[in-house]
Order: C-alpha cells, then sequence, then structure tokens
C-alpha cells in the first residue's frame, strides 16, 4: 500500500546568521551606571555622562535593534549611587523564558567558561522582585551557574541606579537572529553540558522519543491536539518526553542517549547544543523556512537536525499579553498520518547514527 507523505522538507531560516571566527570582543569600563530593568521604560548601562554604554545593552538581530526598553539613564547624574564597588563581569539581562535564558543571559559567559571569575563578582540586571534568589533558584539557572562557578552570592543586582568601577564586558558569543562566535559558543555550550552530565556511554537507545510541549502550563506555539498525536506515536512504538517534569541534566542526556530524537519546533531543542548529540534530531516546523535562532544553537552544538513541515499543520490562532505575541496554536488535521509519516522519515533515510 503506498504511504501518502504528508511531510515535506524546510528549506531553511528567515535569514542566515553571520558565523565570526576567534573571540568575541571584551571591554573593560573604568566607571558605569547599571539601573534595573523595567519593561518598555528608562533602563540599561550608561557611562558617568549618562550616554548608552552599548557594549553591555541587549541588542537583537542584524540590526541591533532594542526591545522592551528605553535606554535612557531617567535619572539624573546626583541620582547615581556610589558605594564603592568594583571589579565586576557584566552578565547581561536576566530572563527566565528557557530558550532567552540560554541565548540572551549565558551568552556573554562564554567568558567565565573559558577563564573562571578571576577574583571578580558578576552583576546582573534583573526586573524580577527579591532580588538574586528570586531568578538563582531557577533550577535551570541553578544548574548553569553551578557549572560555571558562579554562587548566588557572586551576584550583584543593582536595584537602583548605581555606579561600579572596573567593570569587565565580555561581547556575546551569539545574538539572536544575527551572528555567532562559534567557537566560544560551543565551548560554553559544551562545558556546560558537560559540567552537568559528566562523562556518558556511547551505548544509545534505538527506541525514538518525541518531545511534547502537552503539559506546559505556560502558553506558548505548539499543537493543540499534541495529545492526539502523541497517542498515535506511541502505538508505533515511541516515548514521550515531557522537558518541564525532568531536570536539565537529564534533557541534556536525552539528546545524548537517544538515536531519533522528534518534536515540534520548540525551545526544547535548544537543549541539544549542550550534548554533544550523536543521533537524528527531526523537528516539525510551522512553515518552509524557520526562526534563525534554532541555526545558532545548531552550529552551537554542531548539530544538524532535520527541519520538516506539513500542509496538515495549520494555525487556528495566537496567544498574546500587553507586550507582544507569546505564541502560535496550530493543529494536526491528521494525527495518525503525519506519526506514520514520521516513521517512514526515520526508517527511509539511509545514514548511519554513530
Amino acid at each position: 500500500m503506498n504511504h501518502k507523505s504528508v511531510l515535506r522538507s524546510c528549506t531553511g531560516f528567515w535569514i542566515d546568521n553571520d558565523v565570526r571566527e576567534g573571540s568575541p570582543k571584551l571591554a573593560l569600563v573604568k566607571r558605569a551606571t547599571f539601573t534595573k530593568p523595567v519593561i518598555n521604560g528608562r533602563w540599561g548601562a550608561f557611562y558617568p555622562d549618562g550616554s548608552l554604554l552599548t557594549e553591555a545593552t541587549f541588542y537583537t538581530g542584524k540590526e541591533n535593534s532594542v526591545r522592551f526598553q528605553i535606554p535612557e539613564l531617567g535619572v539624573s547624574a546626583e541620582d547615581v549611587l556610589y558605594n564603592n564597588r568594583s571589579d565586576y563581569i557584566y552578565g547581561g539581562n536576566v530572563s527566565l523564558h528557557y530558550g532567552h535564558y540560554i541565548l540572551d543571559t549565558i551568552s556573554r559567559l562564554w567568558y567565565v567558561s573559558k577563564y573562571g571569575l578571576d577574583g571578580r563578582k558578576m552583576v546582573f540586571q534583573s526586573g524580577f522582585p527579591d532580588g538574586v534568589n528570586r531568578w538563582y533558584k531557577n533550577p535551570v539557572v541553578t544548574s548553569t551557574m553551578w557549572a560555571l562557578g558562579i554562587k548566588d552570592s557572586d551576584i550583584f543586582q543593582p536595584e537602583y541606579p548605581e555606579a561600579l568601577r572596573d567593570v569587565l564586558i565580555p561581547e556575546p558569543c551569539m545574538q539572536e537572529k544575527s551572528f555567532i562566535y562559534i567557537d566560544a559558543a560551543s565551548h560554553l555550550y559544551h562545558y556546560i553540558g558537560d559540567k552537568i552530565c559528566g562523562n556518558y556511554s556511547n551505548e544509545m537507545s534505538e527506541r525514538p522519543v518525541y518531545i511534547s510541549k502537552s503539559k506546559l502550563k505556560t502558553k506558548g506555539t505548539g499543537l493543540a491536539n499534541e495529545k492526539d498525536l502523541e497517542l498515535a506515536l506511541q502505538s508505533l512504538g515511541f516515548d514521550i518526553f515531557y522537558p518541564e517534569l525532568e531536570s536539565f541534566s537529564d534533557q541534556i542526556r536525552l539528546f545524548r542517549e537517544r538515536k531519533y530524537i522528534v518534536g515540534f519546533l520548540g525551545s526544547a531543542f535548544h537543549t541539544a547544543a549542550f550534548s554533544h548529540c550523536k543521533g537524528r534530531i527531526i523537528i516539525i516546523g510551522h512553515g518552509e523556512k524557520n526562526n534563525p535562532n534554532y541555526q545558532l544553537f545548531d552550529l552551537a552544538g554542531n548539530n544538524s537536525p532535520e527541519y520538516y513541515h506539513s500542509p496538515e499543520i495549520v494555525q487556528i490562532g495566537r496567544y498574546e499579553d500587553e507586550h507582544h505575541t507569546l505564541g502560535y496554536a496550530f493543529r494536526s488535521e491528521n494525527p495518525k498520518a503525519l506519526a506514520d509519516d514520521v516513521l517512514r522519515v526515520i526508517n527511509s533515510d539511509p545514514r548511519t547514527v554513530i
């Protein structure tokens, strides 16, 4: 019986990121003012004269756009605190969205992965209440900071505009939808993954696994009827993996220990960058081209996922808050046919998994 294919190969990404050789830049600033982030408000990092410290500004895209921020000091020089704090490494702005945390927040920490703190402390900017304790306790944050040797006592978070002396500012090793310093990024993510997971066996399970979003508590892009797809895949011998129910170390190990990892496009696949993945990664996207941030993590992890899309997957809505779109809702018109085609893709590829 002929099988009707419902999956189509994707044709690439919206744009291609720039791949940069060598190391990201380093800037040593003698004195700078750091303020607490306020969504769509005035905040950032500034020179003593109030001008923007561009080396410590969060940019996105090749045009270096600034989002959710008015990059202005917002207070007079007389209102800036000075408590004689010095010798810091700038870590950036803290986001607890998983994908943005491992891209935007830790991308400056390539320096720490190579050279350690070297007697300095860290300065992060965070709009979360309760200071460092609020966000450091996040399991992924705790794991990655532990791997890099950064304790919560090593971190300073300004609550008011405050001037610091002798701040080392590493350029990010990746900037979303823009560029990657491939050597620095690969070292950072593999270093963290190796610290968290240690040595691992070369044995890999032949049983395919599907990474599901169906138990996520937060709204984001996904399949409204993903449970139906899960049931269809389980009937074909797939395991189902729910990242939010597992430790970060087990999420990394999944990419180390399985020959076939499948799922709907999502930031859970960024985790492969930590893993030295040797298996096949099969991602079902939203259309012919995908978000270039996935390319960044593919390059950082030295991975080559296979991206597919399907006309059988249709958009049925989107989620928004007062600031931006949170994600899009899709529906599989024929989960059984989609599951069958995923298995066909696995079985038809002649490559040997090392």
